[in-house]
């Protein structure tokens, strides 16, 4: 196993994983003014950390996979370039609607905020998906059909499910009651068609017994956080975001290395084996450091005291 890997894809898990709820608060900020401001108190602190560990990500990512980088860059050039405008748009309007006076326009602010978010999500999603299984890229001559990478019947299914999954999550995070949405038995439901889709795409391209593998305990998994932890009040954000951490990085360690469909081997992309244990030691450090910064200022933001 390449350690320079697995953390890697640990803090991408993370990521993704706080990322998620960001997801979900969006939407009920663009179908919901009632509970705005209790909306926008929430993810202020969250949205920070959110970009934290996503350039702590990308920094990782070109010190673990240098010989990595002009391969995506050149690949999955537009996407990334617009996802770096709706980046900004994302941080600006979050900020002008904390700040500004009037409440209609703080209102427009945040609603622009959701919109910029989740078209963030919506190109992390295809862009993950593409270079994990290959999806839309011709592998002979390494170029990528845009369109299809969005809108292809995988991506759109899984993308649909997560975004209904987050919906779920939030809105009962929220005590926003939508009548099936937020059944405790309906969220299961939509986990285990998710996992099943994935399962189901992943069969042709990787081992079917490592896939079988990564469905069982996903699915045993979502049976113990459904019956137990989901109850308890104090547990329910926490649990919910190690779950989803836990399903996301087992996957990445039974398909490792393997990418673009098994076709590409990330043993051989990785850092020089005279850089690789400095890399490791600082990445390491860099993540202890940054929980623990993360974890006291989320702490200090959430607090009523503050």
């Amino acid at each position: 196993m390449n350690l320079l890997y697995f953390l890697n894809y640990l803090i991408l898990a993370t990521f993704l994983a706080l990322f998620f709820i960001e997801l979900g608060v969006s939407m009920l900020i663009l179908g919901n003014t009632n509970i705005r401001k209790k909306l926008l108190e929430f993810i202020n602190p969250l949205w920070e950390v959110n970009g934290t560990f996503a350039i702590f990500y990308v920094v990782n990512l070109e010190a673990s996979f240098p010989l990595l980088i002009p391969a995506i860059a050149s690949l999955y050039e537009a996407p990334l370039l617009i996802g770096i405008i709706m980046l900004l748009l994302r941080n600006a309007f979050i900020v002008y609607s904390e700040y500004v006076a009037s409440d209609s326009d703080s209102s427009v602010y945040s609603k622009v905020y959701a919109v910029a978010t989740l078209a963030i999500g919506a190109i992390a999603v295809s862009v993950l998906t593409s270079f994990i299984w290959g999806i839309g890229i011709n592998s002979s001559t390494m170029t990528v059909d845009l369109f299809y990478i969005v809108f292809n019947p995988f991506n759109v299914t899984i993308a649909a499910l997560v975004l209904l999954i987050i919906l779920q999550l939030t809105s009962k995070m929220f005590a926003e009651n939508i009548k099936f949405i937020t059944n405790t038995y309906s969220i299961f439901v939509s986990f285990s068609l998710l996992a099943a889709t994935i399962y189901l795409y992943s069969t042709a391209i990787f081992p079917v017994q490592l896939m079988l593998a990564w469905y069982v305990v996903s699915v045993i998994s979502l049976i113990v956080y459904f019956a137990y932890l989901s109850k308890r009040e104090t547990l329910r954000i926490k649990a919910g975001i190690a779950n989803t951490l836990f399903i996301i990085f087992l996957f990445s360690m039974l398909t490792y290395p393997n990418a673009i469909g098994g076709k590409l081997d990330l043993n051989a992309y990785s850092a020089a084996p005279s850089m690789a244990l400095a890399i490791e030691l600082i990445s390491i450090c860099g993540a202890a450091f940054l929980a623990f910064a993360l974890y006291y200022f989320v702490r200090i933001n959430y607090s009523k005291s503050y």
